[in-house]
């Protein structure tokens, strides 16, 4: 996990080396390997978590549901903490890019791109990474694993262990559920971004500084939403699975209200700019908590000891759907009709999702996981 992340820094700190325009290709190569280079295994932390661990003690004899109880809460807990403070770095790095963008003033006889200044911003946010990646070699526990298999080859062992989980995963039906909401979900909320950012500069004419503001709301609203959501389950004691529908069922609202523009003669529907900064906010508030309450309903269902090759799927059926909603987004907008069709096709995916999230049954999946490990020992 610290390799990748030592490698995902060291590529923010070579965008200033992309110095002309043309260099387009060496830049996507830069922020794949950055995109892939971002990993968490949530189960073995919340195994050992001490408030888990004292449950355990064999005097007390806890029951099954109140340690699987305890283990979602713990879990939540610790993805929702998580992703505090990746929002809250990201406004950080956001402000410290927006300071060195103004600052930096490219000489006028230079061939460096308009935006140079914000690359130099980006790198400095490969240093503040490197900063945690230290914190975090310094204070995580080892947990040595077993050995690496011996004949394996490098090269096609994790490749065989995704598809080993692949085939594991079809065998463990709840876990088969969320993942499937799970593709539908993390396509429809990262296409939402690139749809209504079109919509708003093609239809709403948002300028330089409309952007701006809204991608400084958003990661401000997704730490609020995350702390609040984290709240909201402490103070209920609601499972993973109840607090993800809410907010999955709340994600709904915003496509639907975009195809109500769709309507003749209907006033509301994406026809104001207001609209779509309030909308935003809503998109903020959700993201980062209902990504924080996936990652914690997808570990409570996993089979003790296969984390990482199950996260390295979850982490596919992520990355591997992101193409999915532009393409159709894409060719509907090629049809020549309204630019707001994009978001019934949002909508339908948004709700799909809902309804495999809950068809999903925790108690059951969770059994599922334990038995399924048995079965293999």
């Amino acid at each position: 996990m610290l390799g990748f992340s030592v490698i995902g820094a060291v590529c923010c700190l070579l965008i200033p080396t992309i110095t002309r325009n043309d260099e387009f290709m060496y830049m996507a190569i830069l922020s794949a390997v950055l995109g892939s280079s971002t990993t968490l295994t949530l189960p073995p932390l919340a195994r050992n978590h001490p408030d888990f661990i004292r449950l355990l003690a064999p005097e007390l004899n806890t029951p099954h549901d109140a340690l699987v109880t305890k283990l979602d809460a713990v879990t939540n807990d610790i993805s929702s903490t998580s992703f505090v403070w990746n929002y809250s770095g990201i406004i950080a790095a956001l402000v410290l890019s927006g300071v060195v963008a103004t600052l930096f003033k490219a000489p006028p006889e230079s061939s460096l791109p308009a935006n140079y200044g914000f690359q130099i911003g980006l790198s400095l946010g490969g240093i503040l990474w490197l900063v945690g990646i230290a914190f975090a070699w310094k204070h995580l526990r080892a947990r040595p694993g077993p050995d690496f298999p011996r004949g394996a080859h490098i090269a096609t062992y994790s490749t065989k262990k995704v598809y080993s989980a692949l085939k594991k995963c079809r065998k463990l039906g709840n876990l088969f559920l969320f993942l499937l909401g799970w593709f539908m979900y993390s396509d429809a909320f990262n296409t939402l971004t690139n749809v209504a950012l079109l919509y708003a500069q093609s239809v709403l004419g948002f300028t330089t500084v409309d952007i701006l503001i809204i991608a400084a709301e958003v990661p401000i609203l997704a730490l609020l939403g995350t702390f609040a959501f984290n709240r909201l389950q402490h103070y209920t004691k609601w499972d993973s699975k109840r607090i993800l529908l809410i907010q999955s069922g709340l994600y709904i609202l915003i496509p639907l209200y975009g195809s109500l523009g769709l309507i003749p003669g209907n006033p509301i529907g994406f026809k104001f700019k207001i609209e779509l900064f309030i909308f935003a906010g809503l998109h903020g508030f959700l993201t980062g908590a209902s990504q924080s309450s996936c990652r914690a309903l997808f570990s409570s269902l996993l089979p003790p000891g296969s984390e990482s090759e199950f996260f390295s799927l979850y982490e596919i059926t992520d990355k591997g759907s992101s193409w999915i909603g532009p393409l159709v987004a894409a060719a509907i907008d090629s049809t020549g009709v309204s630019k707001l069709w994009p978001f019934v096709f949002l909508l339908l995916q948004f709700a799909l999702a809902f309804l495999f999230f809950w068809r999903v049954d925790t108690d059951k999946g969770v059994d599922e996981g334990r038995k399924f490990n048995q079965r293999v020992e």
